[in-house]
């Protein structure tokens, strides 16, 4: 089979499990793990490599054997059916997950929201946080105001750590004002003022450094509230949604280049767009190229080095975890020695770095059954941390498919870490209990699958 009927096989089947998950149960929601974050998933493998094998032209650094581009960069590759192969198995692996989750493990009850979880205190402790996520960022702006986007990416100085830690407090903040039992009418109504301001502070700030992926962990955890407290998203919402994601994604790329903030026409959105999601193809086909031809499997060491790299960060160097992740061995791999600059790896092209094609294909389960128990497991009105994983997972799905197991970790860890304190100093005695409330169906039940084992 050729490698663009590969990649249109696996984009019919991902088109038709996404409408299947969507159509069969209303109250599912867009927010399912098999409609779209599989759709997201599919877009961020399958996309680009489509776009090079149809068009016939270059896509970022990836480009058709065939049709090779007159002055290549350095960097830039030929995409291979191996690419491919390793890109599909990792959806077939994740749809695999899924649907075992939903036939095996039973969802949770919704909650009688008529007993309150916690005290109305917790807000405040939100609203700190917020404002902590915000502050940060908008110093990070002013810090590296003149410098180049992507510049100094293995400085651990002040700028590197602020910016992590405004991620972190301004998501672990939005979720800490949203575990009061409101019920909003609106999505107006899910924050108050003061709250929108400082989200909005944080958005701004993100935007003025460049950084397009902190702009979507926080946007999506809002519009999961929205989806499962308020109303259901329609495909025009989503349509609508997507549309605006583009400009917003091709103007700040113009504005970080230099090369003007607004896009010309809808083709430069659309070029700009499919070179942003062309990361997770092109560091799976550098990584085909060279393993195990040039450099063997590491058998799993990245993912070691991934766990080590959770310790504070001067005992992580000191162990050299920080040198064993899948982005520094990448780096070997391609000879990249520029100090200040990197690349974040992609789940796709780690496994395959690690186990090869049947890595591809157990990374693509193993995340899918992550993902299928945690949406099992997701309340609306959360009472413990495990409630929150799978609004945690969506936000940062699209940051952790095109990161190496370290950032994937760190960015669904360390909000939860930040939260499962202030739930446990906040939780009133003898609150909420999980007795199921008549004609209030859970909004994640099962889509495709679902059957009375597991727990």
């Amino acid at each position: 089979m050729s490698p663009e009927a590969l990649a249109g096989w696996a984009v019919v089947i991902v088109v038709l499990v996404a409408a299947a998950a969507r159509l069969s149960r209303r109250d599912a929601g867009w927010f399912h793990p098999l409609a779209l974050p599989l759709v997201a998933l599919a877009v961020m493998s399958l996309a680009a490599p489509l776009c090079v094998y149809l068009a016939r032209q270059p896509v970022g650094l990836l480009y058709d054997p065939g049709h090779p581009p007159g002055f290549p960069s350095p960097l830039a590759v030929p995409l291979s059916l191996m690419a491919c192969e390793a890109l599909v198995l990792v959806l077939v692996g994740y749809i695999s997950g899924v649907v075992a989750t939903c036939a095996l493990v039973t969802p949770v009850v919704p909650r009688d929201l008529s007993m309150p979880a916690f005290r109305p205190e917790v807000r405040r402790a939100g609203l700190v946080l917020l404002a902590a996520g915000a502050c940060a960022e908008l110093v990070v702006a002013y810090l590296s105001r003149g410098t180049s986007y992507g510049a100094d990416q293995f400085s651990y100085g002040t700028p590197a750590l602020l910016q992590h830690a405004a991620a972190t407090a301004l998501l672990a903040g939005l979720i800490t004002v949203t575990l009061t039992e409101g019920k909003p009418r609106r999505l107006r109504e899910v924050l108050r003022g003061r709250e929108w301001a400082l989200l909005a502070a944080y958005l701004l700030a993100v935007a003025l450094t460049g950084a397009r992926g902190g702009l979507i962990p926080p946007l999506v955890f809002l519009a999961w509230v929205y989806a499962i407290r308020i109303r259901s998203i329609t495909l025009r919402q989503v349509t609508v949604i997507f549309a605006v994601a583009l400009v917003v994604g091709a103007v700040i790329v113009g504005y970080r280049s230099g090369d003007g903030q607004f896009p010309t026409s809808p083709a430069v959105v659309a070029a700009r767009a499919i070179s942003a999601v062309s990361s997770s193809a092109w560091l799976t086909q550098q990584t085909v190229a060279d393993v195990p031809s040039e450099y063997t499997y590491t058998r799993g060491s990245t993912y070691v080095a991934a766990v080590e790299g959770q310790l504070p960060g001067p005992l992580a160097r000191r162990f050299g975890a920080t040198g064993r992740t899948a982005s520094s061995v990448f780096r070997d791999i391609i000879g990249f020695t520029d100090p200040g600059q990197g690349f974040a790896e992609s789940l796709p092209s780690e496994a395959y770095l690690n186990f090869g094609l049947a890595g591809c294909l157990w990374a693509g389960l193993l995340f899918g059954l992550l993902m299928g128990w945690a949406s099992r497991k997701a309340r609306a009105y959360p009472l413990r941390p495990r409630d929150l994983l799978y609004p945690v997972l969506l936000a940062g799905l699209i940051a952790g498919f095109r990161s190496d197991a370290l950032a994937q970790v760190k960015e669904v860890l360390y909000p939860l870490l930040v939260i499962a304190p202030l739930m446990a100093w906040y939780r009133l005695p003898g609150g909420a209990t999980t007795r199921v409330l008549p004609l209030a169906p859970s909004p994640l039940e099962p889509v495709l699958l679902s059957g009375p084992l597991g727990n």
